[in-house]
């Protein structure tokens, strides 16, 4: 059996490779594990290991396809295409982040400042493709106690959701595997709020509701049941269950009383899951002047658009780009990503705006996306994409470093094909609308995406469309504080009255869909 030595700073760590096994798979349950948000089918280009002597592990096609030749030479692979034959030593590049709770310190008051006397506490959760947060409020004051964000465990079965729901189906181990661990993590954030709440003097035993809201796959993932309707794409369009049945099992799990009232807000058609429900509520969307749109950035692009007296909403399957997935330099909008770059007039290098401060690490989603504006700004990329002439192979050098940043063609066409699905999924709920284009009067950019996002440079290459009178907004956080407004007594009652007005456009059978999708490739802006 192979032995793994992986090279750390105080020591070194030996772990067995089973005959065949990958060192991807060797190194799961380390705190040696890398970044591998496709599953580990060689597609994300995340997990990257060096290899001391590069002839121990001979590159896979995989490899030759996501690697640059320089990163092959120097021994640099992908843990999950590499399976060894003898032993061999190598170091991690990018370890995954540690699963942590982290506090929200900026989250804005609750939407509900009047209290319900006598409610005891709640619990809003907003169960994300990647990320989870989670609020404990008291409900007698209207109050928050606290506000938490982790990561989302399903992440290491597949970046996108619709590659974790084939998983599932295909392997029902791995189902199961998100449903405990989902619930786990749960468990954990839901504990870290009382330990932060009130220096730990609110009790669990106090929670009266409990309200989920998230995409309809992260949602039927953790309850362990629906998932699979997802995969036919003629349900897309239509309401898919989200229900964990008998919730005592789940009361147990995370030390609520017997009475707590735990429940998933219900998705409103397909992939479009109830975290838009909470972010039109937290956008206050259907009290806006019409036109209205709501842009919910993420791997599900989610869109809400307004018109006066129906809801059109749409689910866009973006790809991981927004997330710093899948891009040769990307990384989470987490510390050490590049977040925001700020390009001189007169040309010269970008100044990079790094989450934590320090040396830049990656590209997460807004770094991206100001990247190619600034580049397609100078003339780097043109309108098709392509790149000068003069660009090396490897591609545009960012920022030099240990490890350089740099964008390759393959990264801005990942970004292309994102932007081109969100834009024409837009341009198409308002043509369902009947609703001239161009008219819109104010347009609600949400998700992690979306904090940082520089909206002029999103409209500059297509991203955003680019209405003259058109009000561009932020909500920031706005499904949690949604799901924070569901926690009121008349929140089932919000819920059903948005879901009364919804008309869900399913992408997938409207026909104009993919030509619409083709004239948005291009890095120009549009109305």
């Amino acid at each position: 059996m192979p032995i793994i030595t992986v090279r750390r700073y105080l020591h070194d760590l030996e772990i067995d490779c089973p005959a065949g096994d990958t060192i991807l798979s060797a190194l799961e349950g380390t705190d040696c594990l890398p970044r591998a948000d496709c599953g580990g089918r060689g597609v994300c280009g995340l997990c990257r290991i060096r290899a001391e002597t590069a002839a121990a592990l001979p590159p896979t096609p995989r490899d030759l396809a996501k690697l640059p030749p320089p990163a092959i030479a120097r021994g640099i692979r992908l843990a999950c295409q590499a399976r060894p034959s003898r032993g061999v030593a190598i170091s991690v590049e990018a370890p995954r982040a540690r699963s942590a709770w982290t506090a929200i310190d900026d989250l804005p008051p609750p939407l509900r400042p009047d209290g319900d006397p006598g409610a005891g506490l709640g619990i809003a959760i907003d169960l994300g493709s990647t990320n989870i947060r989670l609020s404990l409020l008291d409900l007698a004051s209207g109050r928050r106690l606290a506000a938490l964000r982790g990561h989302n465990p399903q992440c290491r079965y597949g970046s996108d959701i619709l590659t974790r729901v084939s998983r599932a189906h295909r392997e029902g181990a791995a189902g199961e595997q998100m449903t405990a661990q989902t619930r786990r993590a749960l468990g954990e954030g839901i504990a870290a709020l009382f330990d932060r709440a009130a220096g730990g003097s609110a009790g669990r035993q106090e929670v009266r509701r409990l309200r989920l809201v998230g995409n309809t796959a992260v949602l039927t993932l953790l309850a362990g049941a629906g998932s699979e309707a997802l995969l036919d794409p003629a349900n897309w369009g239509r309401q898919v269950p989200c229900r964990l049945g008998d919730v005592r099992p789940w009361r147990r799990a995370w030390r609520l009383d017997d009475g707590a009232d735990i429940a998933l807000c219900e998705s409103l058609g397909g992939f479009v899951g109830s975290d838009l429900t909470a972010g039109v509520i937290a956008a206050g969307l259907t009290r806006s002047s019409p036109p209205a749109m709501l842009i919910d950035f993420g791997t599900n692009t989610e869109i809400a658009l307004w018109d006066g007296a129906t809801l059109w909403v749409a689910a866009a399957a973006g790809g991981p780009a927004f997330e710093g997935s899948g891009i040769s330099c990307g990384a989470p909008a987490e510390a050490g990503a590049v977040h925001r770059m700020i390009w001189p007039d007169d040309g010269g290098a970008p100044e990079l705006s790094v989450i934590g401060g320090g040396a830049p690490l990656g590209l997460c989603g807004s770094g991206l996306i100001d990247a190619v504006a600034g580049l397609r700004r100078a003339g780097v990329v043109a309108a098709s994409g392509r790149m000068t002439a003069e660009v090396p192979r490897e591609g545009w050098t960012l920022a030099e470093g240990r490890q350089p940043l740099r964008l390759t063609r393959q990264d801005i066409d990942a970004l292309q094909r994102a932007k081109a699905a969100v834009a024409a999924a837009a341009v198409l709920l308002t043509r369902r609308a009947g609703l001239p284009a161009g008219t819109l009067a104010s347009l609600v950019v949400s998700g992690i995406f979306g904090r940082h996002l520089d909206l002029g440079h999103a409209q500059a290459i297509g991203l955003l469309p680019s209405a003259p009178a058109c009000r561009l907004l932020r909500v920031e956080d706005s499904a949690l504080r949604g799901c924070e407004r569901l926690l009121a007594p008349d929140g089932a009652g919000l819920e059903a009255g948005i879901a009364a007005m919804v008309r869900t456009l399913n992408l997938a059978e409207e026909p104009e869909y993919e030509d619409i999708f083709v004239d948005h490739l291009r890095l120009t802006a549009f109305s």
